[in-house]
């Protein structure tokens, strides 16, 4: 004896097969993809925040008593705010930056730093930079070396 079954059945069995498949890999997509990240505005002189779970953002404003915010985005920062000026011969007003590693007893979360230079095998970095214009900028990208382990601040001049 054959059985046959009922179209609209056989219908039903298919576009349930298809909708779970499709929640399926729905779900698979969500769990993959990278929390969603607001950005922070930081207009404390010496606020922080942390990026990707282990760069340290800083406003680090220092040569002013005049306002300065920057916004820290998922891949770096953008300054949003920087009233004030100071002379082009001298020290500058202020020194936002992004680090991996410590600065005055700051350090990033789950940093190998400091380390001894011999044990770094590599350090692949770069910069990406824009401004506006008719303004005065100074750029840095700097590496800081340490001839001892230091997490609580500056050793001075260093050469």
């Amino acid at each position: 004896m054959r059985t046959s079954r009922h179209p609209l059945t056989s219908r039903t069995h298919a576009l349930l097969g298809a909708l779970l498949a499709s929640l399926a890999t729905l779900a698979a997509l969500l769990g993959t993809a990278p929390a969603a990240h607001a950005d922070t505005s930081i207009c404390d002189a010496f606020g922080t925040t942390t990026i990707q779970g282990r760069y340290v953002v800083q406003n680090n404003r220092w040569g002013i008593s005049q306002t300065q915010c920057i916004t820290a985005t998922d891949s770096g920062f953008r300054i949003t705010q920087a009233d004030g000026s100071v002379p082009t011969n001298g020290a500058p007003k202020s020194y936002p930056s992004l680090y991996n590693g410590c600065h005055y007893t700051n350090c990033s979360p789950g940093t190998r730093l400091p380390a001894q230079l011999s044990a770094i095998s590599s350090a692949p970095t770069g910069i990406s930079y824009s401004y506006v214009s008719d303004a005065a900028y100074d750029a840095a990208y700097d590496i800081w070396l340490d001839p001892t382990p230091r997490t609580d601040g500056s050793t001075g001049p260093r050469s």
